[in-house]
């Protein structure tokens, strides 16, 4: 079935539609390994008209802070989830999936005792937010580089195993150290928990293996599609090439509500 007939069948203008879009590789797309700096002005002029719609609730799901994602595409009034999932905000109110309390000193102790691994190494952000320490070595590729990571990672394994954390690679030369419940799915559920699903429908567009598990989960109860520029294993109805073709599935669903 392609996708107009599947948009067709399970969509129903007296269902409310909970569409969840992430934002880095999705929203913005990736050119070649890099991210574009903005979003196209078409998904801008898409998610604007679909704000429109009292039936449709636009969730965003995003690294960056909302003032980030607000400024880059120019739409007010959607739900942010951010921080991998830490972070929800609706209606203008936070609410955090646990406190972040618990893991910004850890982090804060991990970057400043072990960063020094990495001095005088060139092209290597570090960066720690409340819920995750994010390493980018997208512009570092050298052996030395390699040989520092091993041995910062042999130096925490003991606080990975002591306080639950996850490391996570990215495709695009990131790396994530996490708390192992931190995901978007968990954020997914906590906002759609008290909805009638059986008068809905949800959407899931993403772009990696991080959104593989919301993939799997609304298998048999949504529409799901992933992005990417070449052809990847996925659990997602539906494969995207570019965000050309977000483009067209962002006005079908809106030529369907209007």
């Amino acid at each position: 079935m392609d996708l107009q007939q599947q948009l067709k069948s399970k969509l129903d203008k007296r269902k409310y539609l909970y569409l969840f879009l992430d934002f880095e590789g999705t929203i913005i797309p990736k050119s070649e390994s890099q991210l574009q700096p903005r979003p196209r002005q078409q998904v801008i002029k898409a998610l604007e008209k679909l704000q429109d719609i009292q039936k449709v609730s636009v969730n965003l799901l995003s690294e960056r802070s909302v003032e980030n994602v607000k400024d880059l595409i120019q739409v007010q009034d959607f739900n942010y989830i951010g921080y991998l999932g830490g972070e929800i905000r609706q209606n203008n109110h936070s609410d955090f999936v646990f406190s972040p309390d618990n893991y910004i000193k850890i982090f804060r102790d991990l970057k400043t005792q072990y960063q020094h691994f990495f001095e005088g190494l060139t092209g290597i952000e570090f960066r720690e937010t409340p819920f995750y320490i994010h390493l980018n070595f997208a512009q570092n590729h050298s052996p030395s580089f390699y040989h520092a990571f091993n041995l910062w990672l042999k130096e925490i394994y003991p606080k990975i195993i002591r306080y639950r954390l996850m490391p996570v690679f990215y495709h695009n030369h990131k790396f994530i150290l996490k708390p192992a419940k931190l995901n978007k799915l968990n954020a997914v559920h906590k906002i759609l928990e008290e909805k009638d699903l059986h008068k809905s429908i949800v959407i899931y567009v993403g772009d990696n293996f991080m959104d593989e598990e919301i993939f799997t989960m609304f298998k048999d109860k949504g529409i799901t599609v992933r992005i990417d520029n070449y052809i990847a294993r996925t659990t997602a109805h539906h494969h995207f090439r570019s965000d050309i073709e977000l483009i067209r599935f962002l006005n079908m669903i809106f030529d369907f509500y209007a």
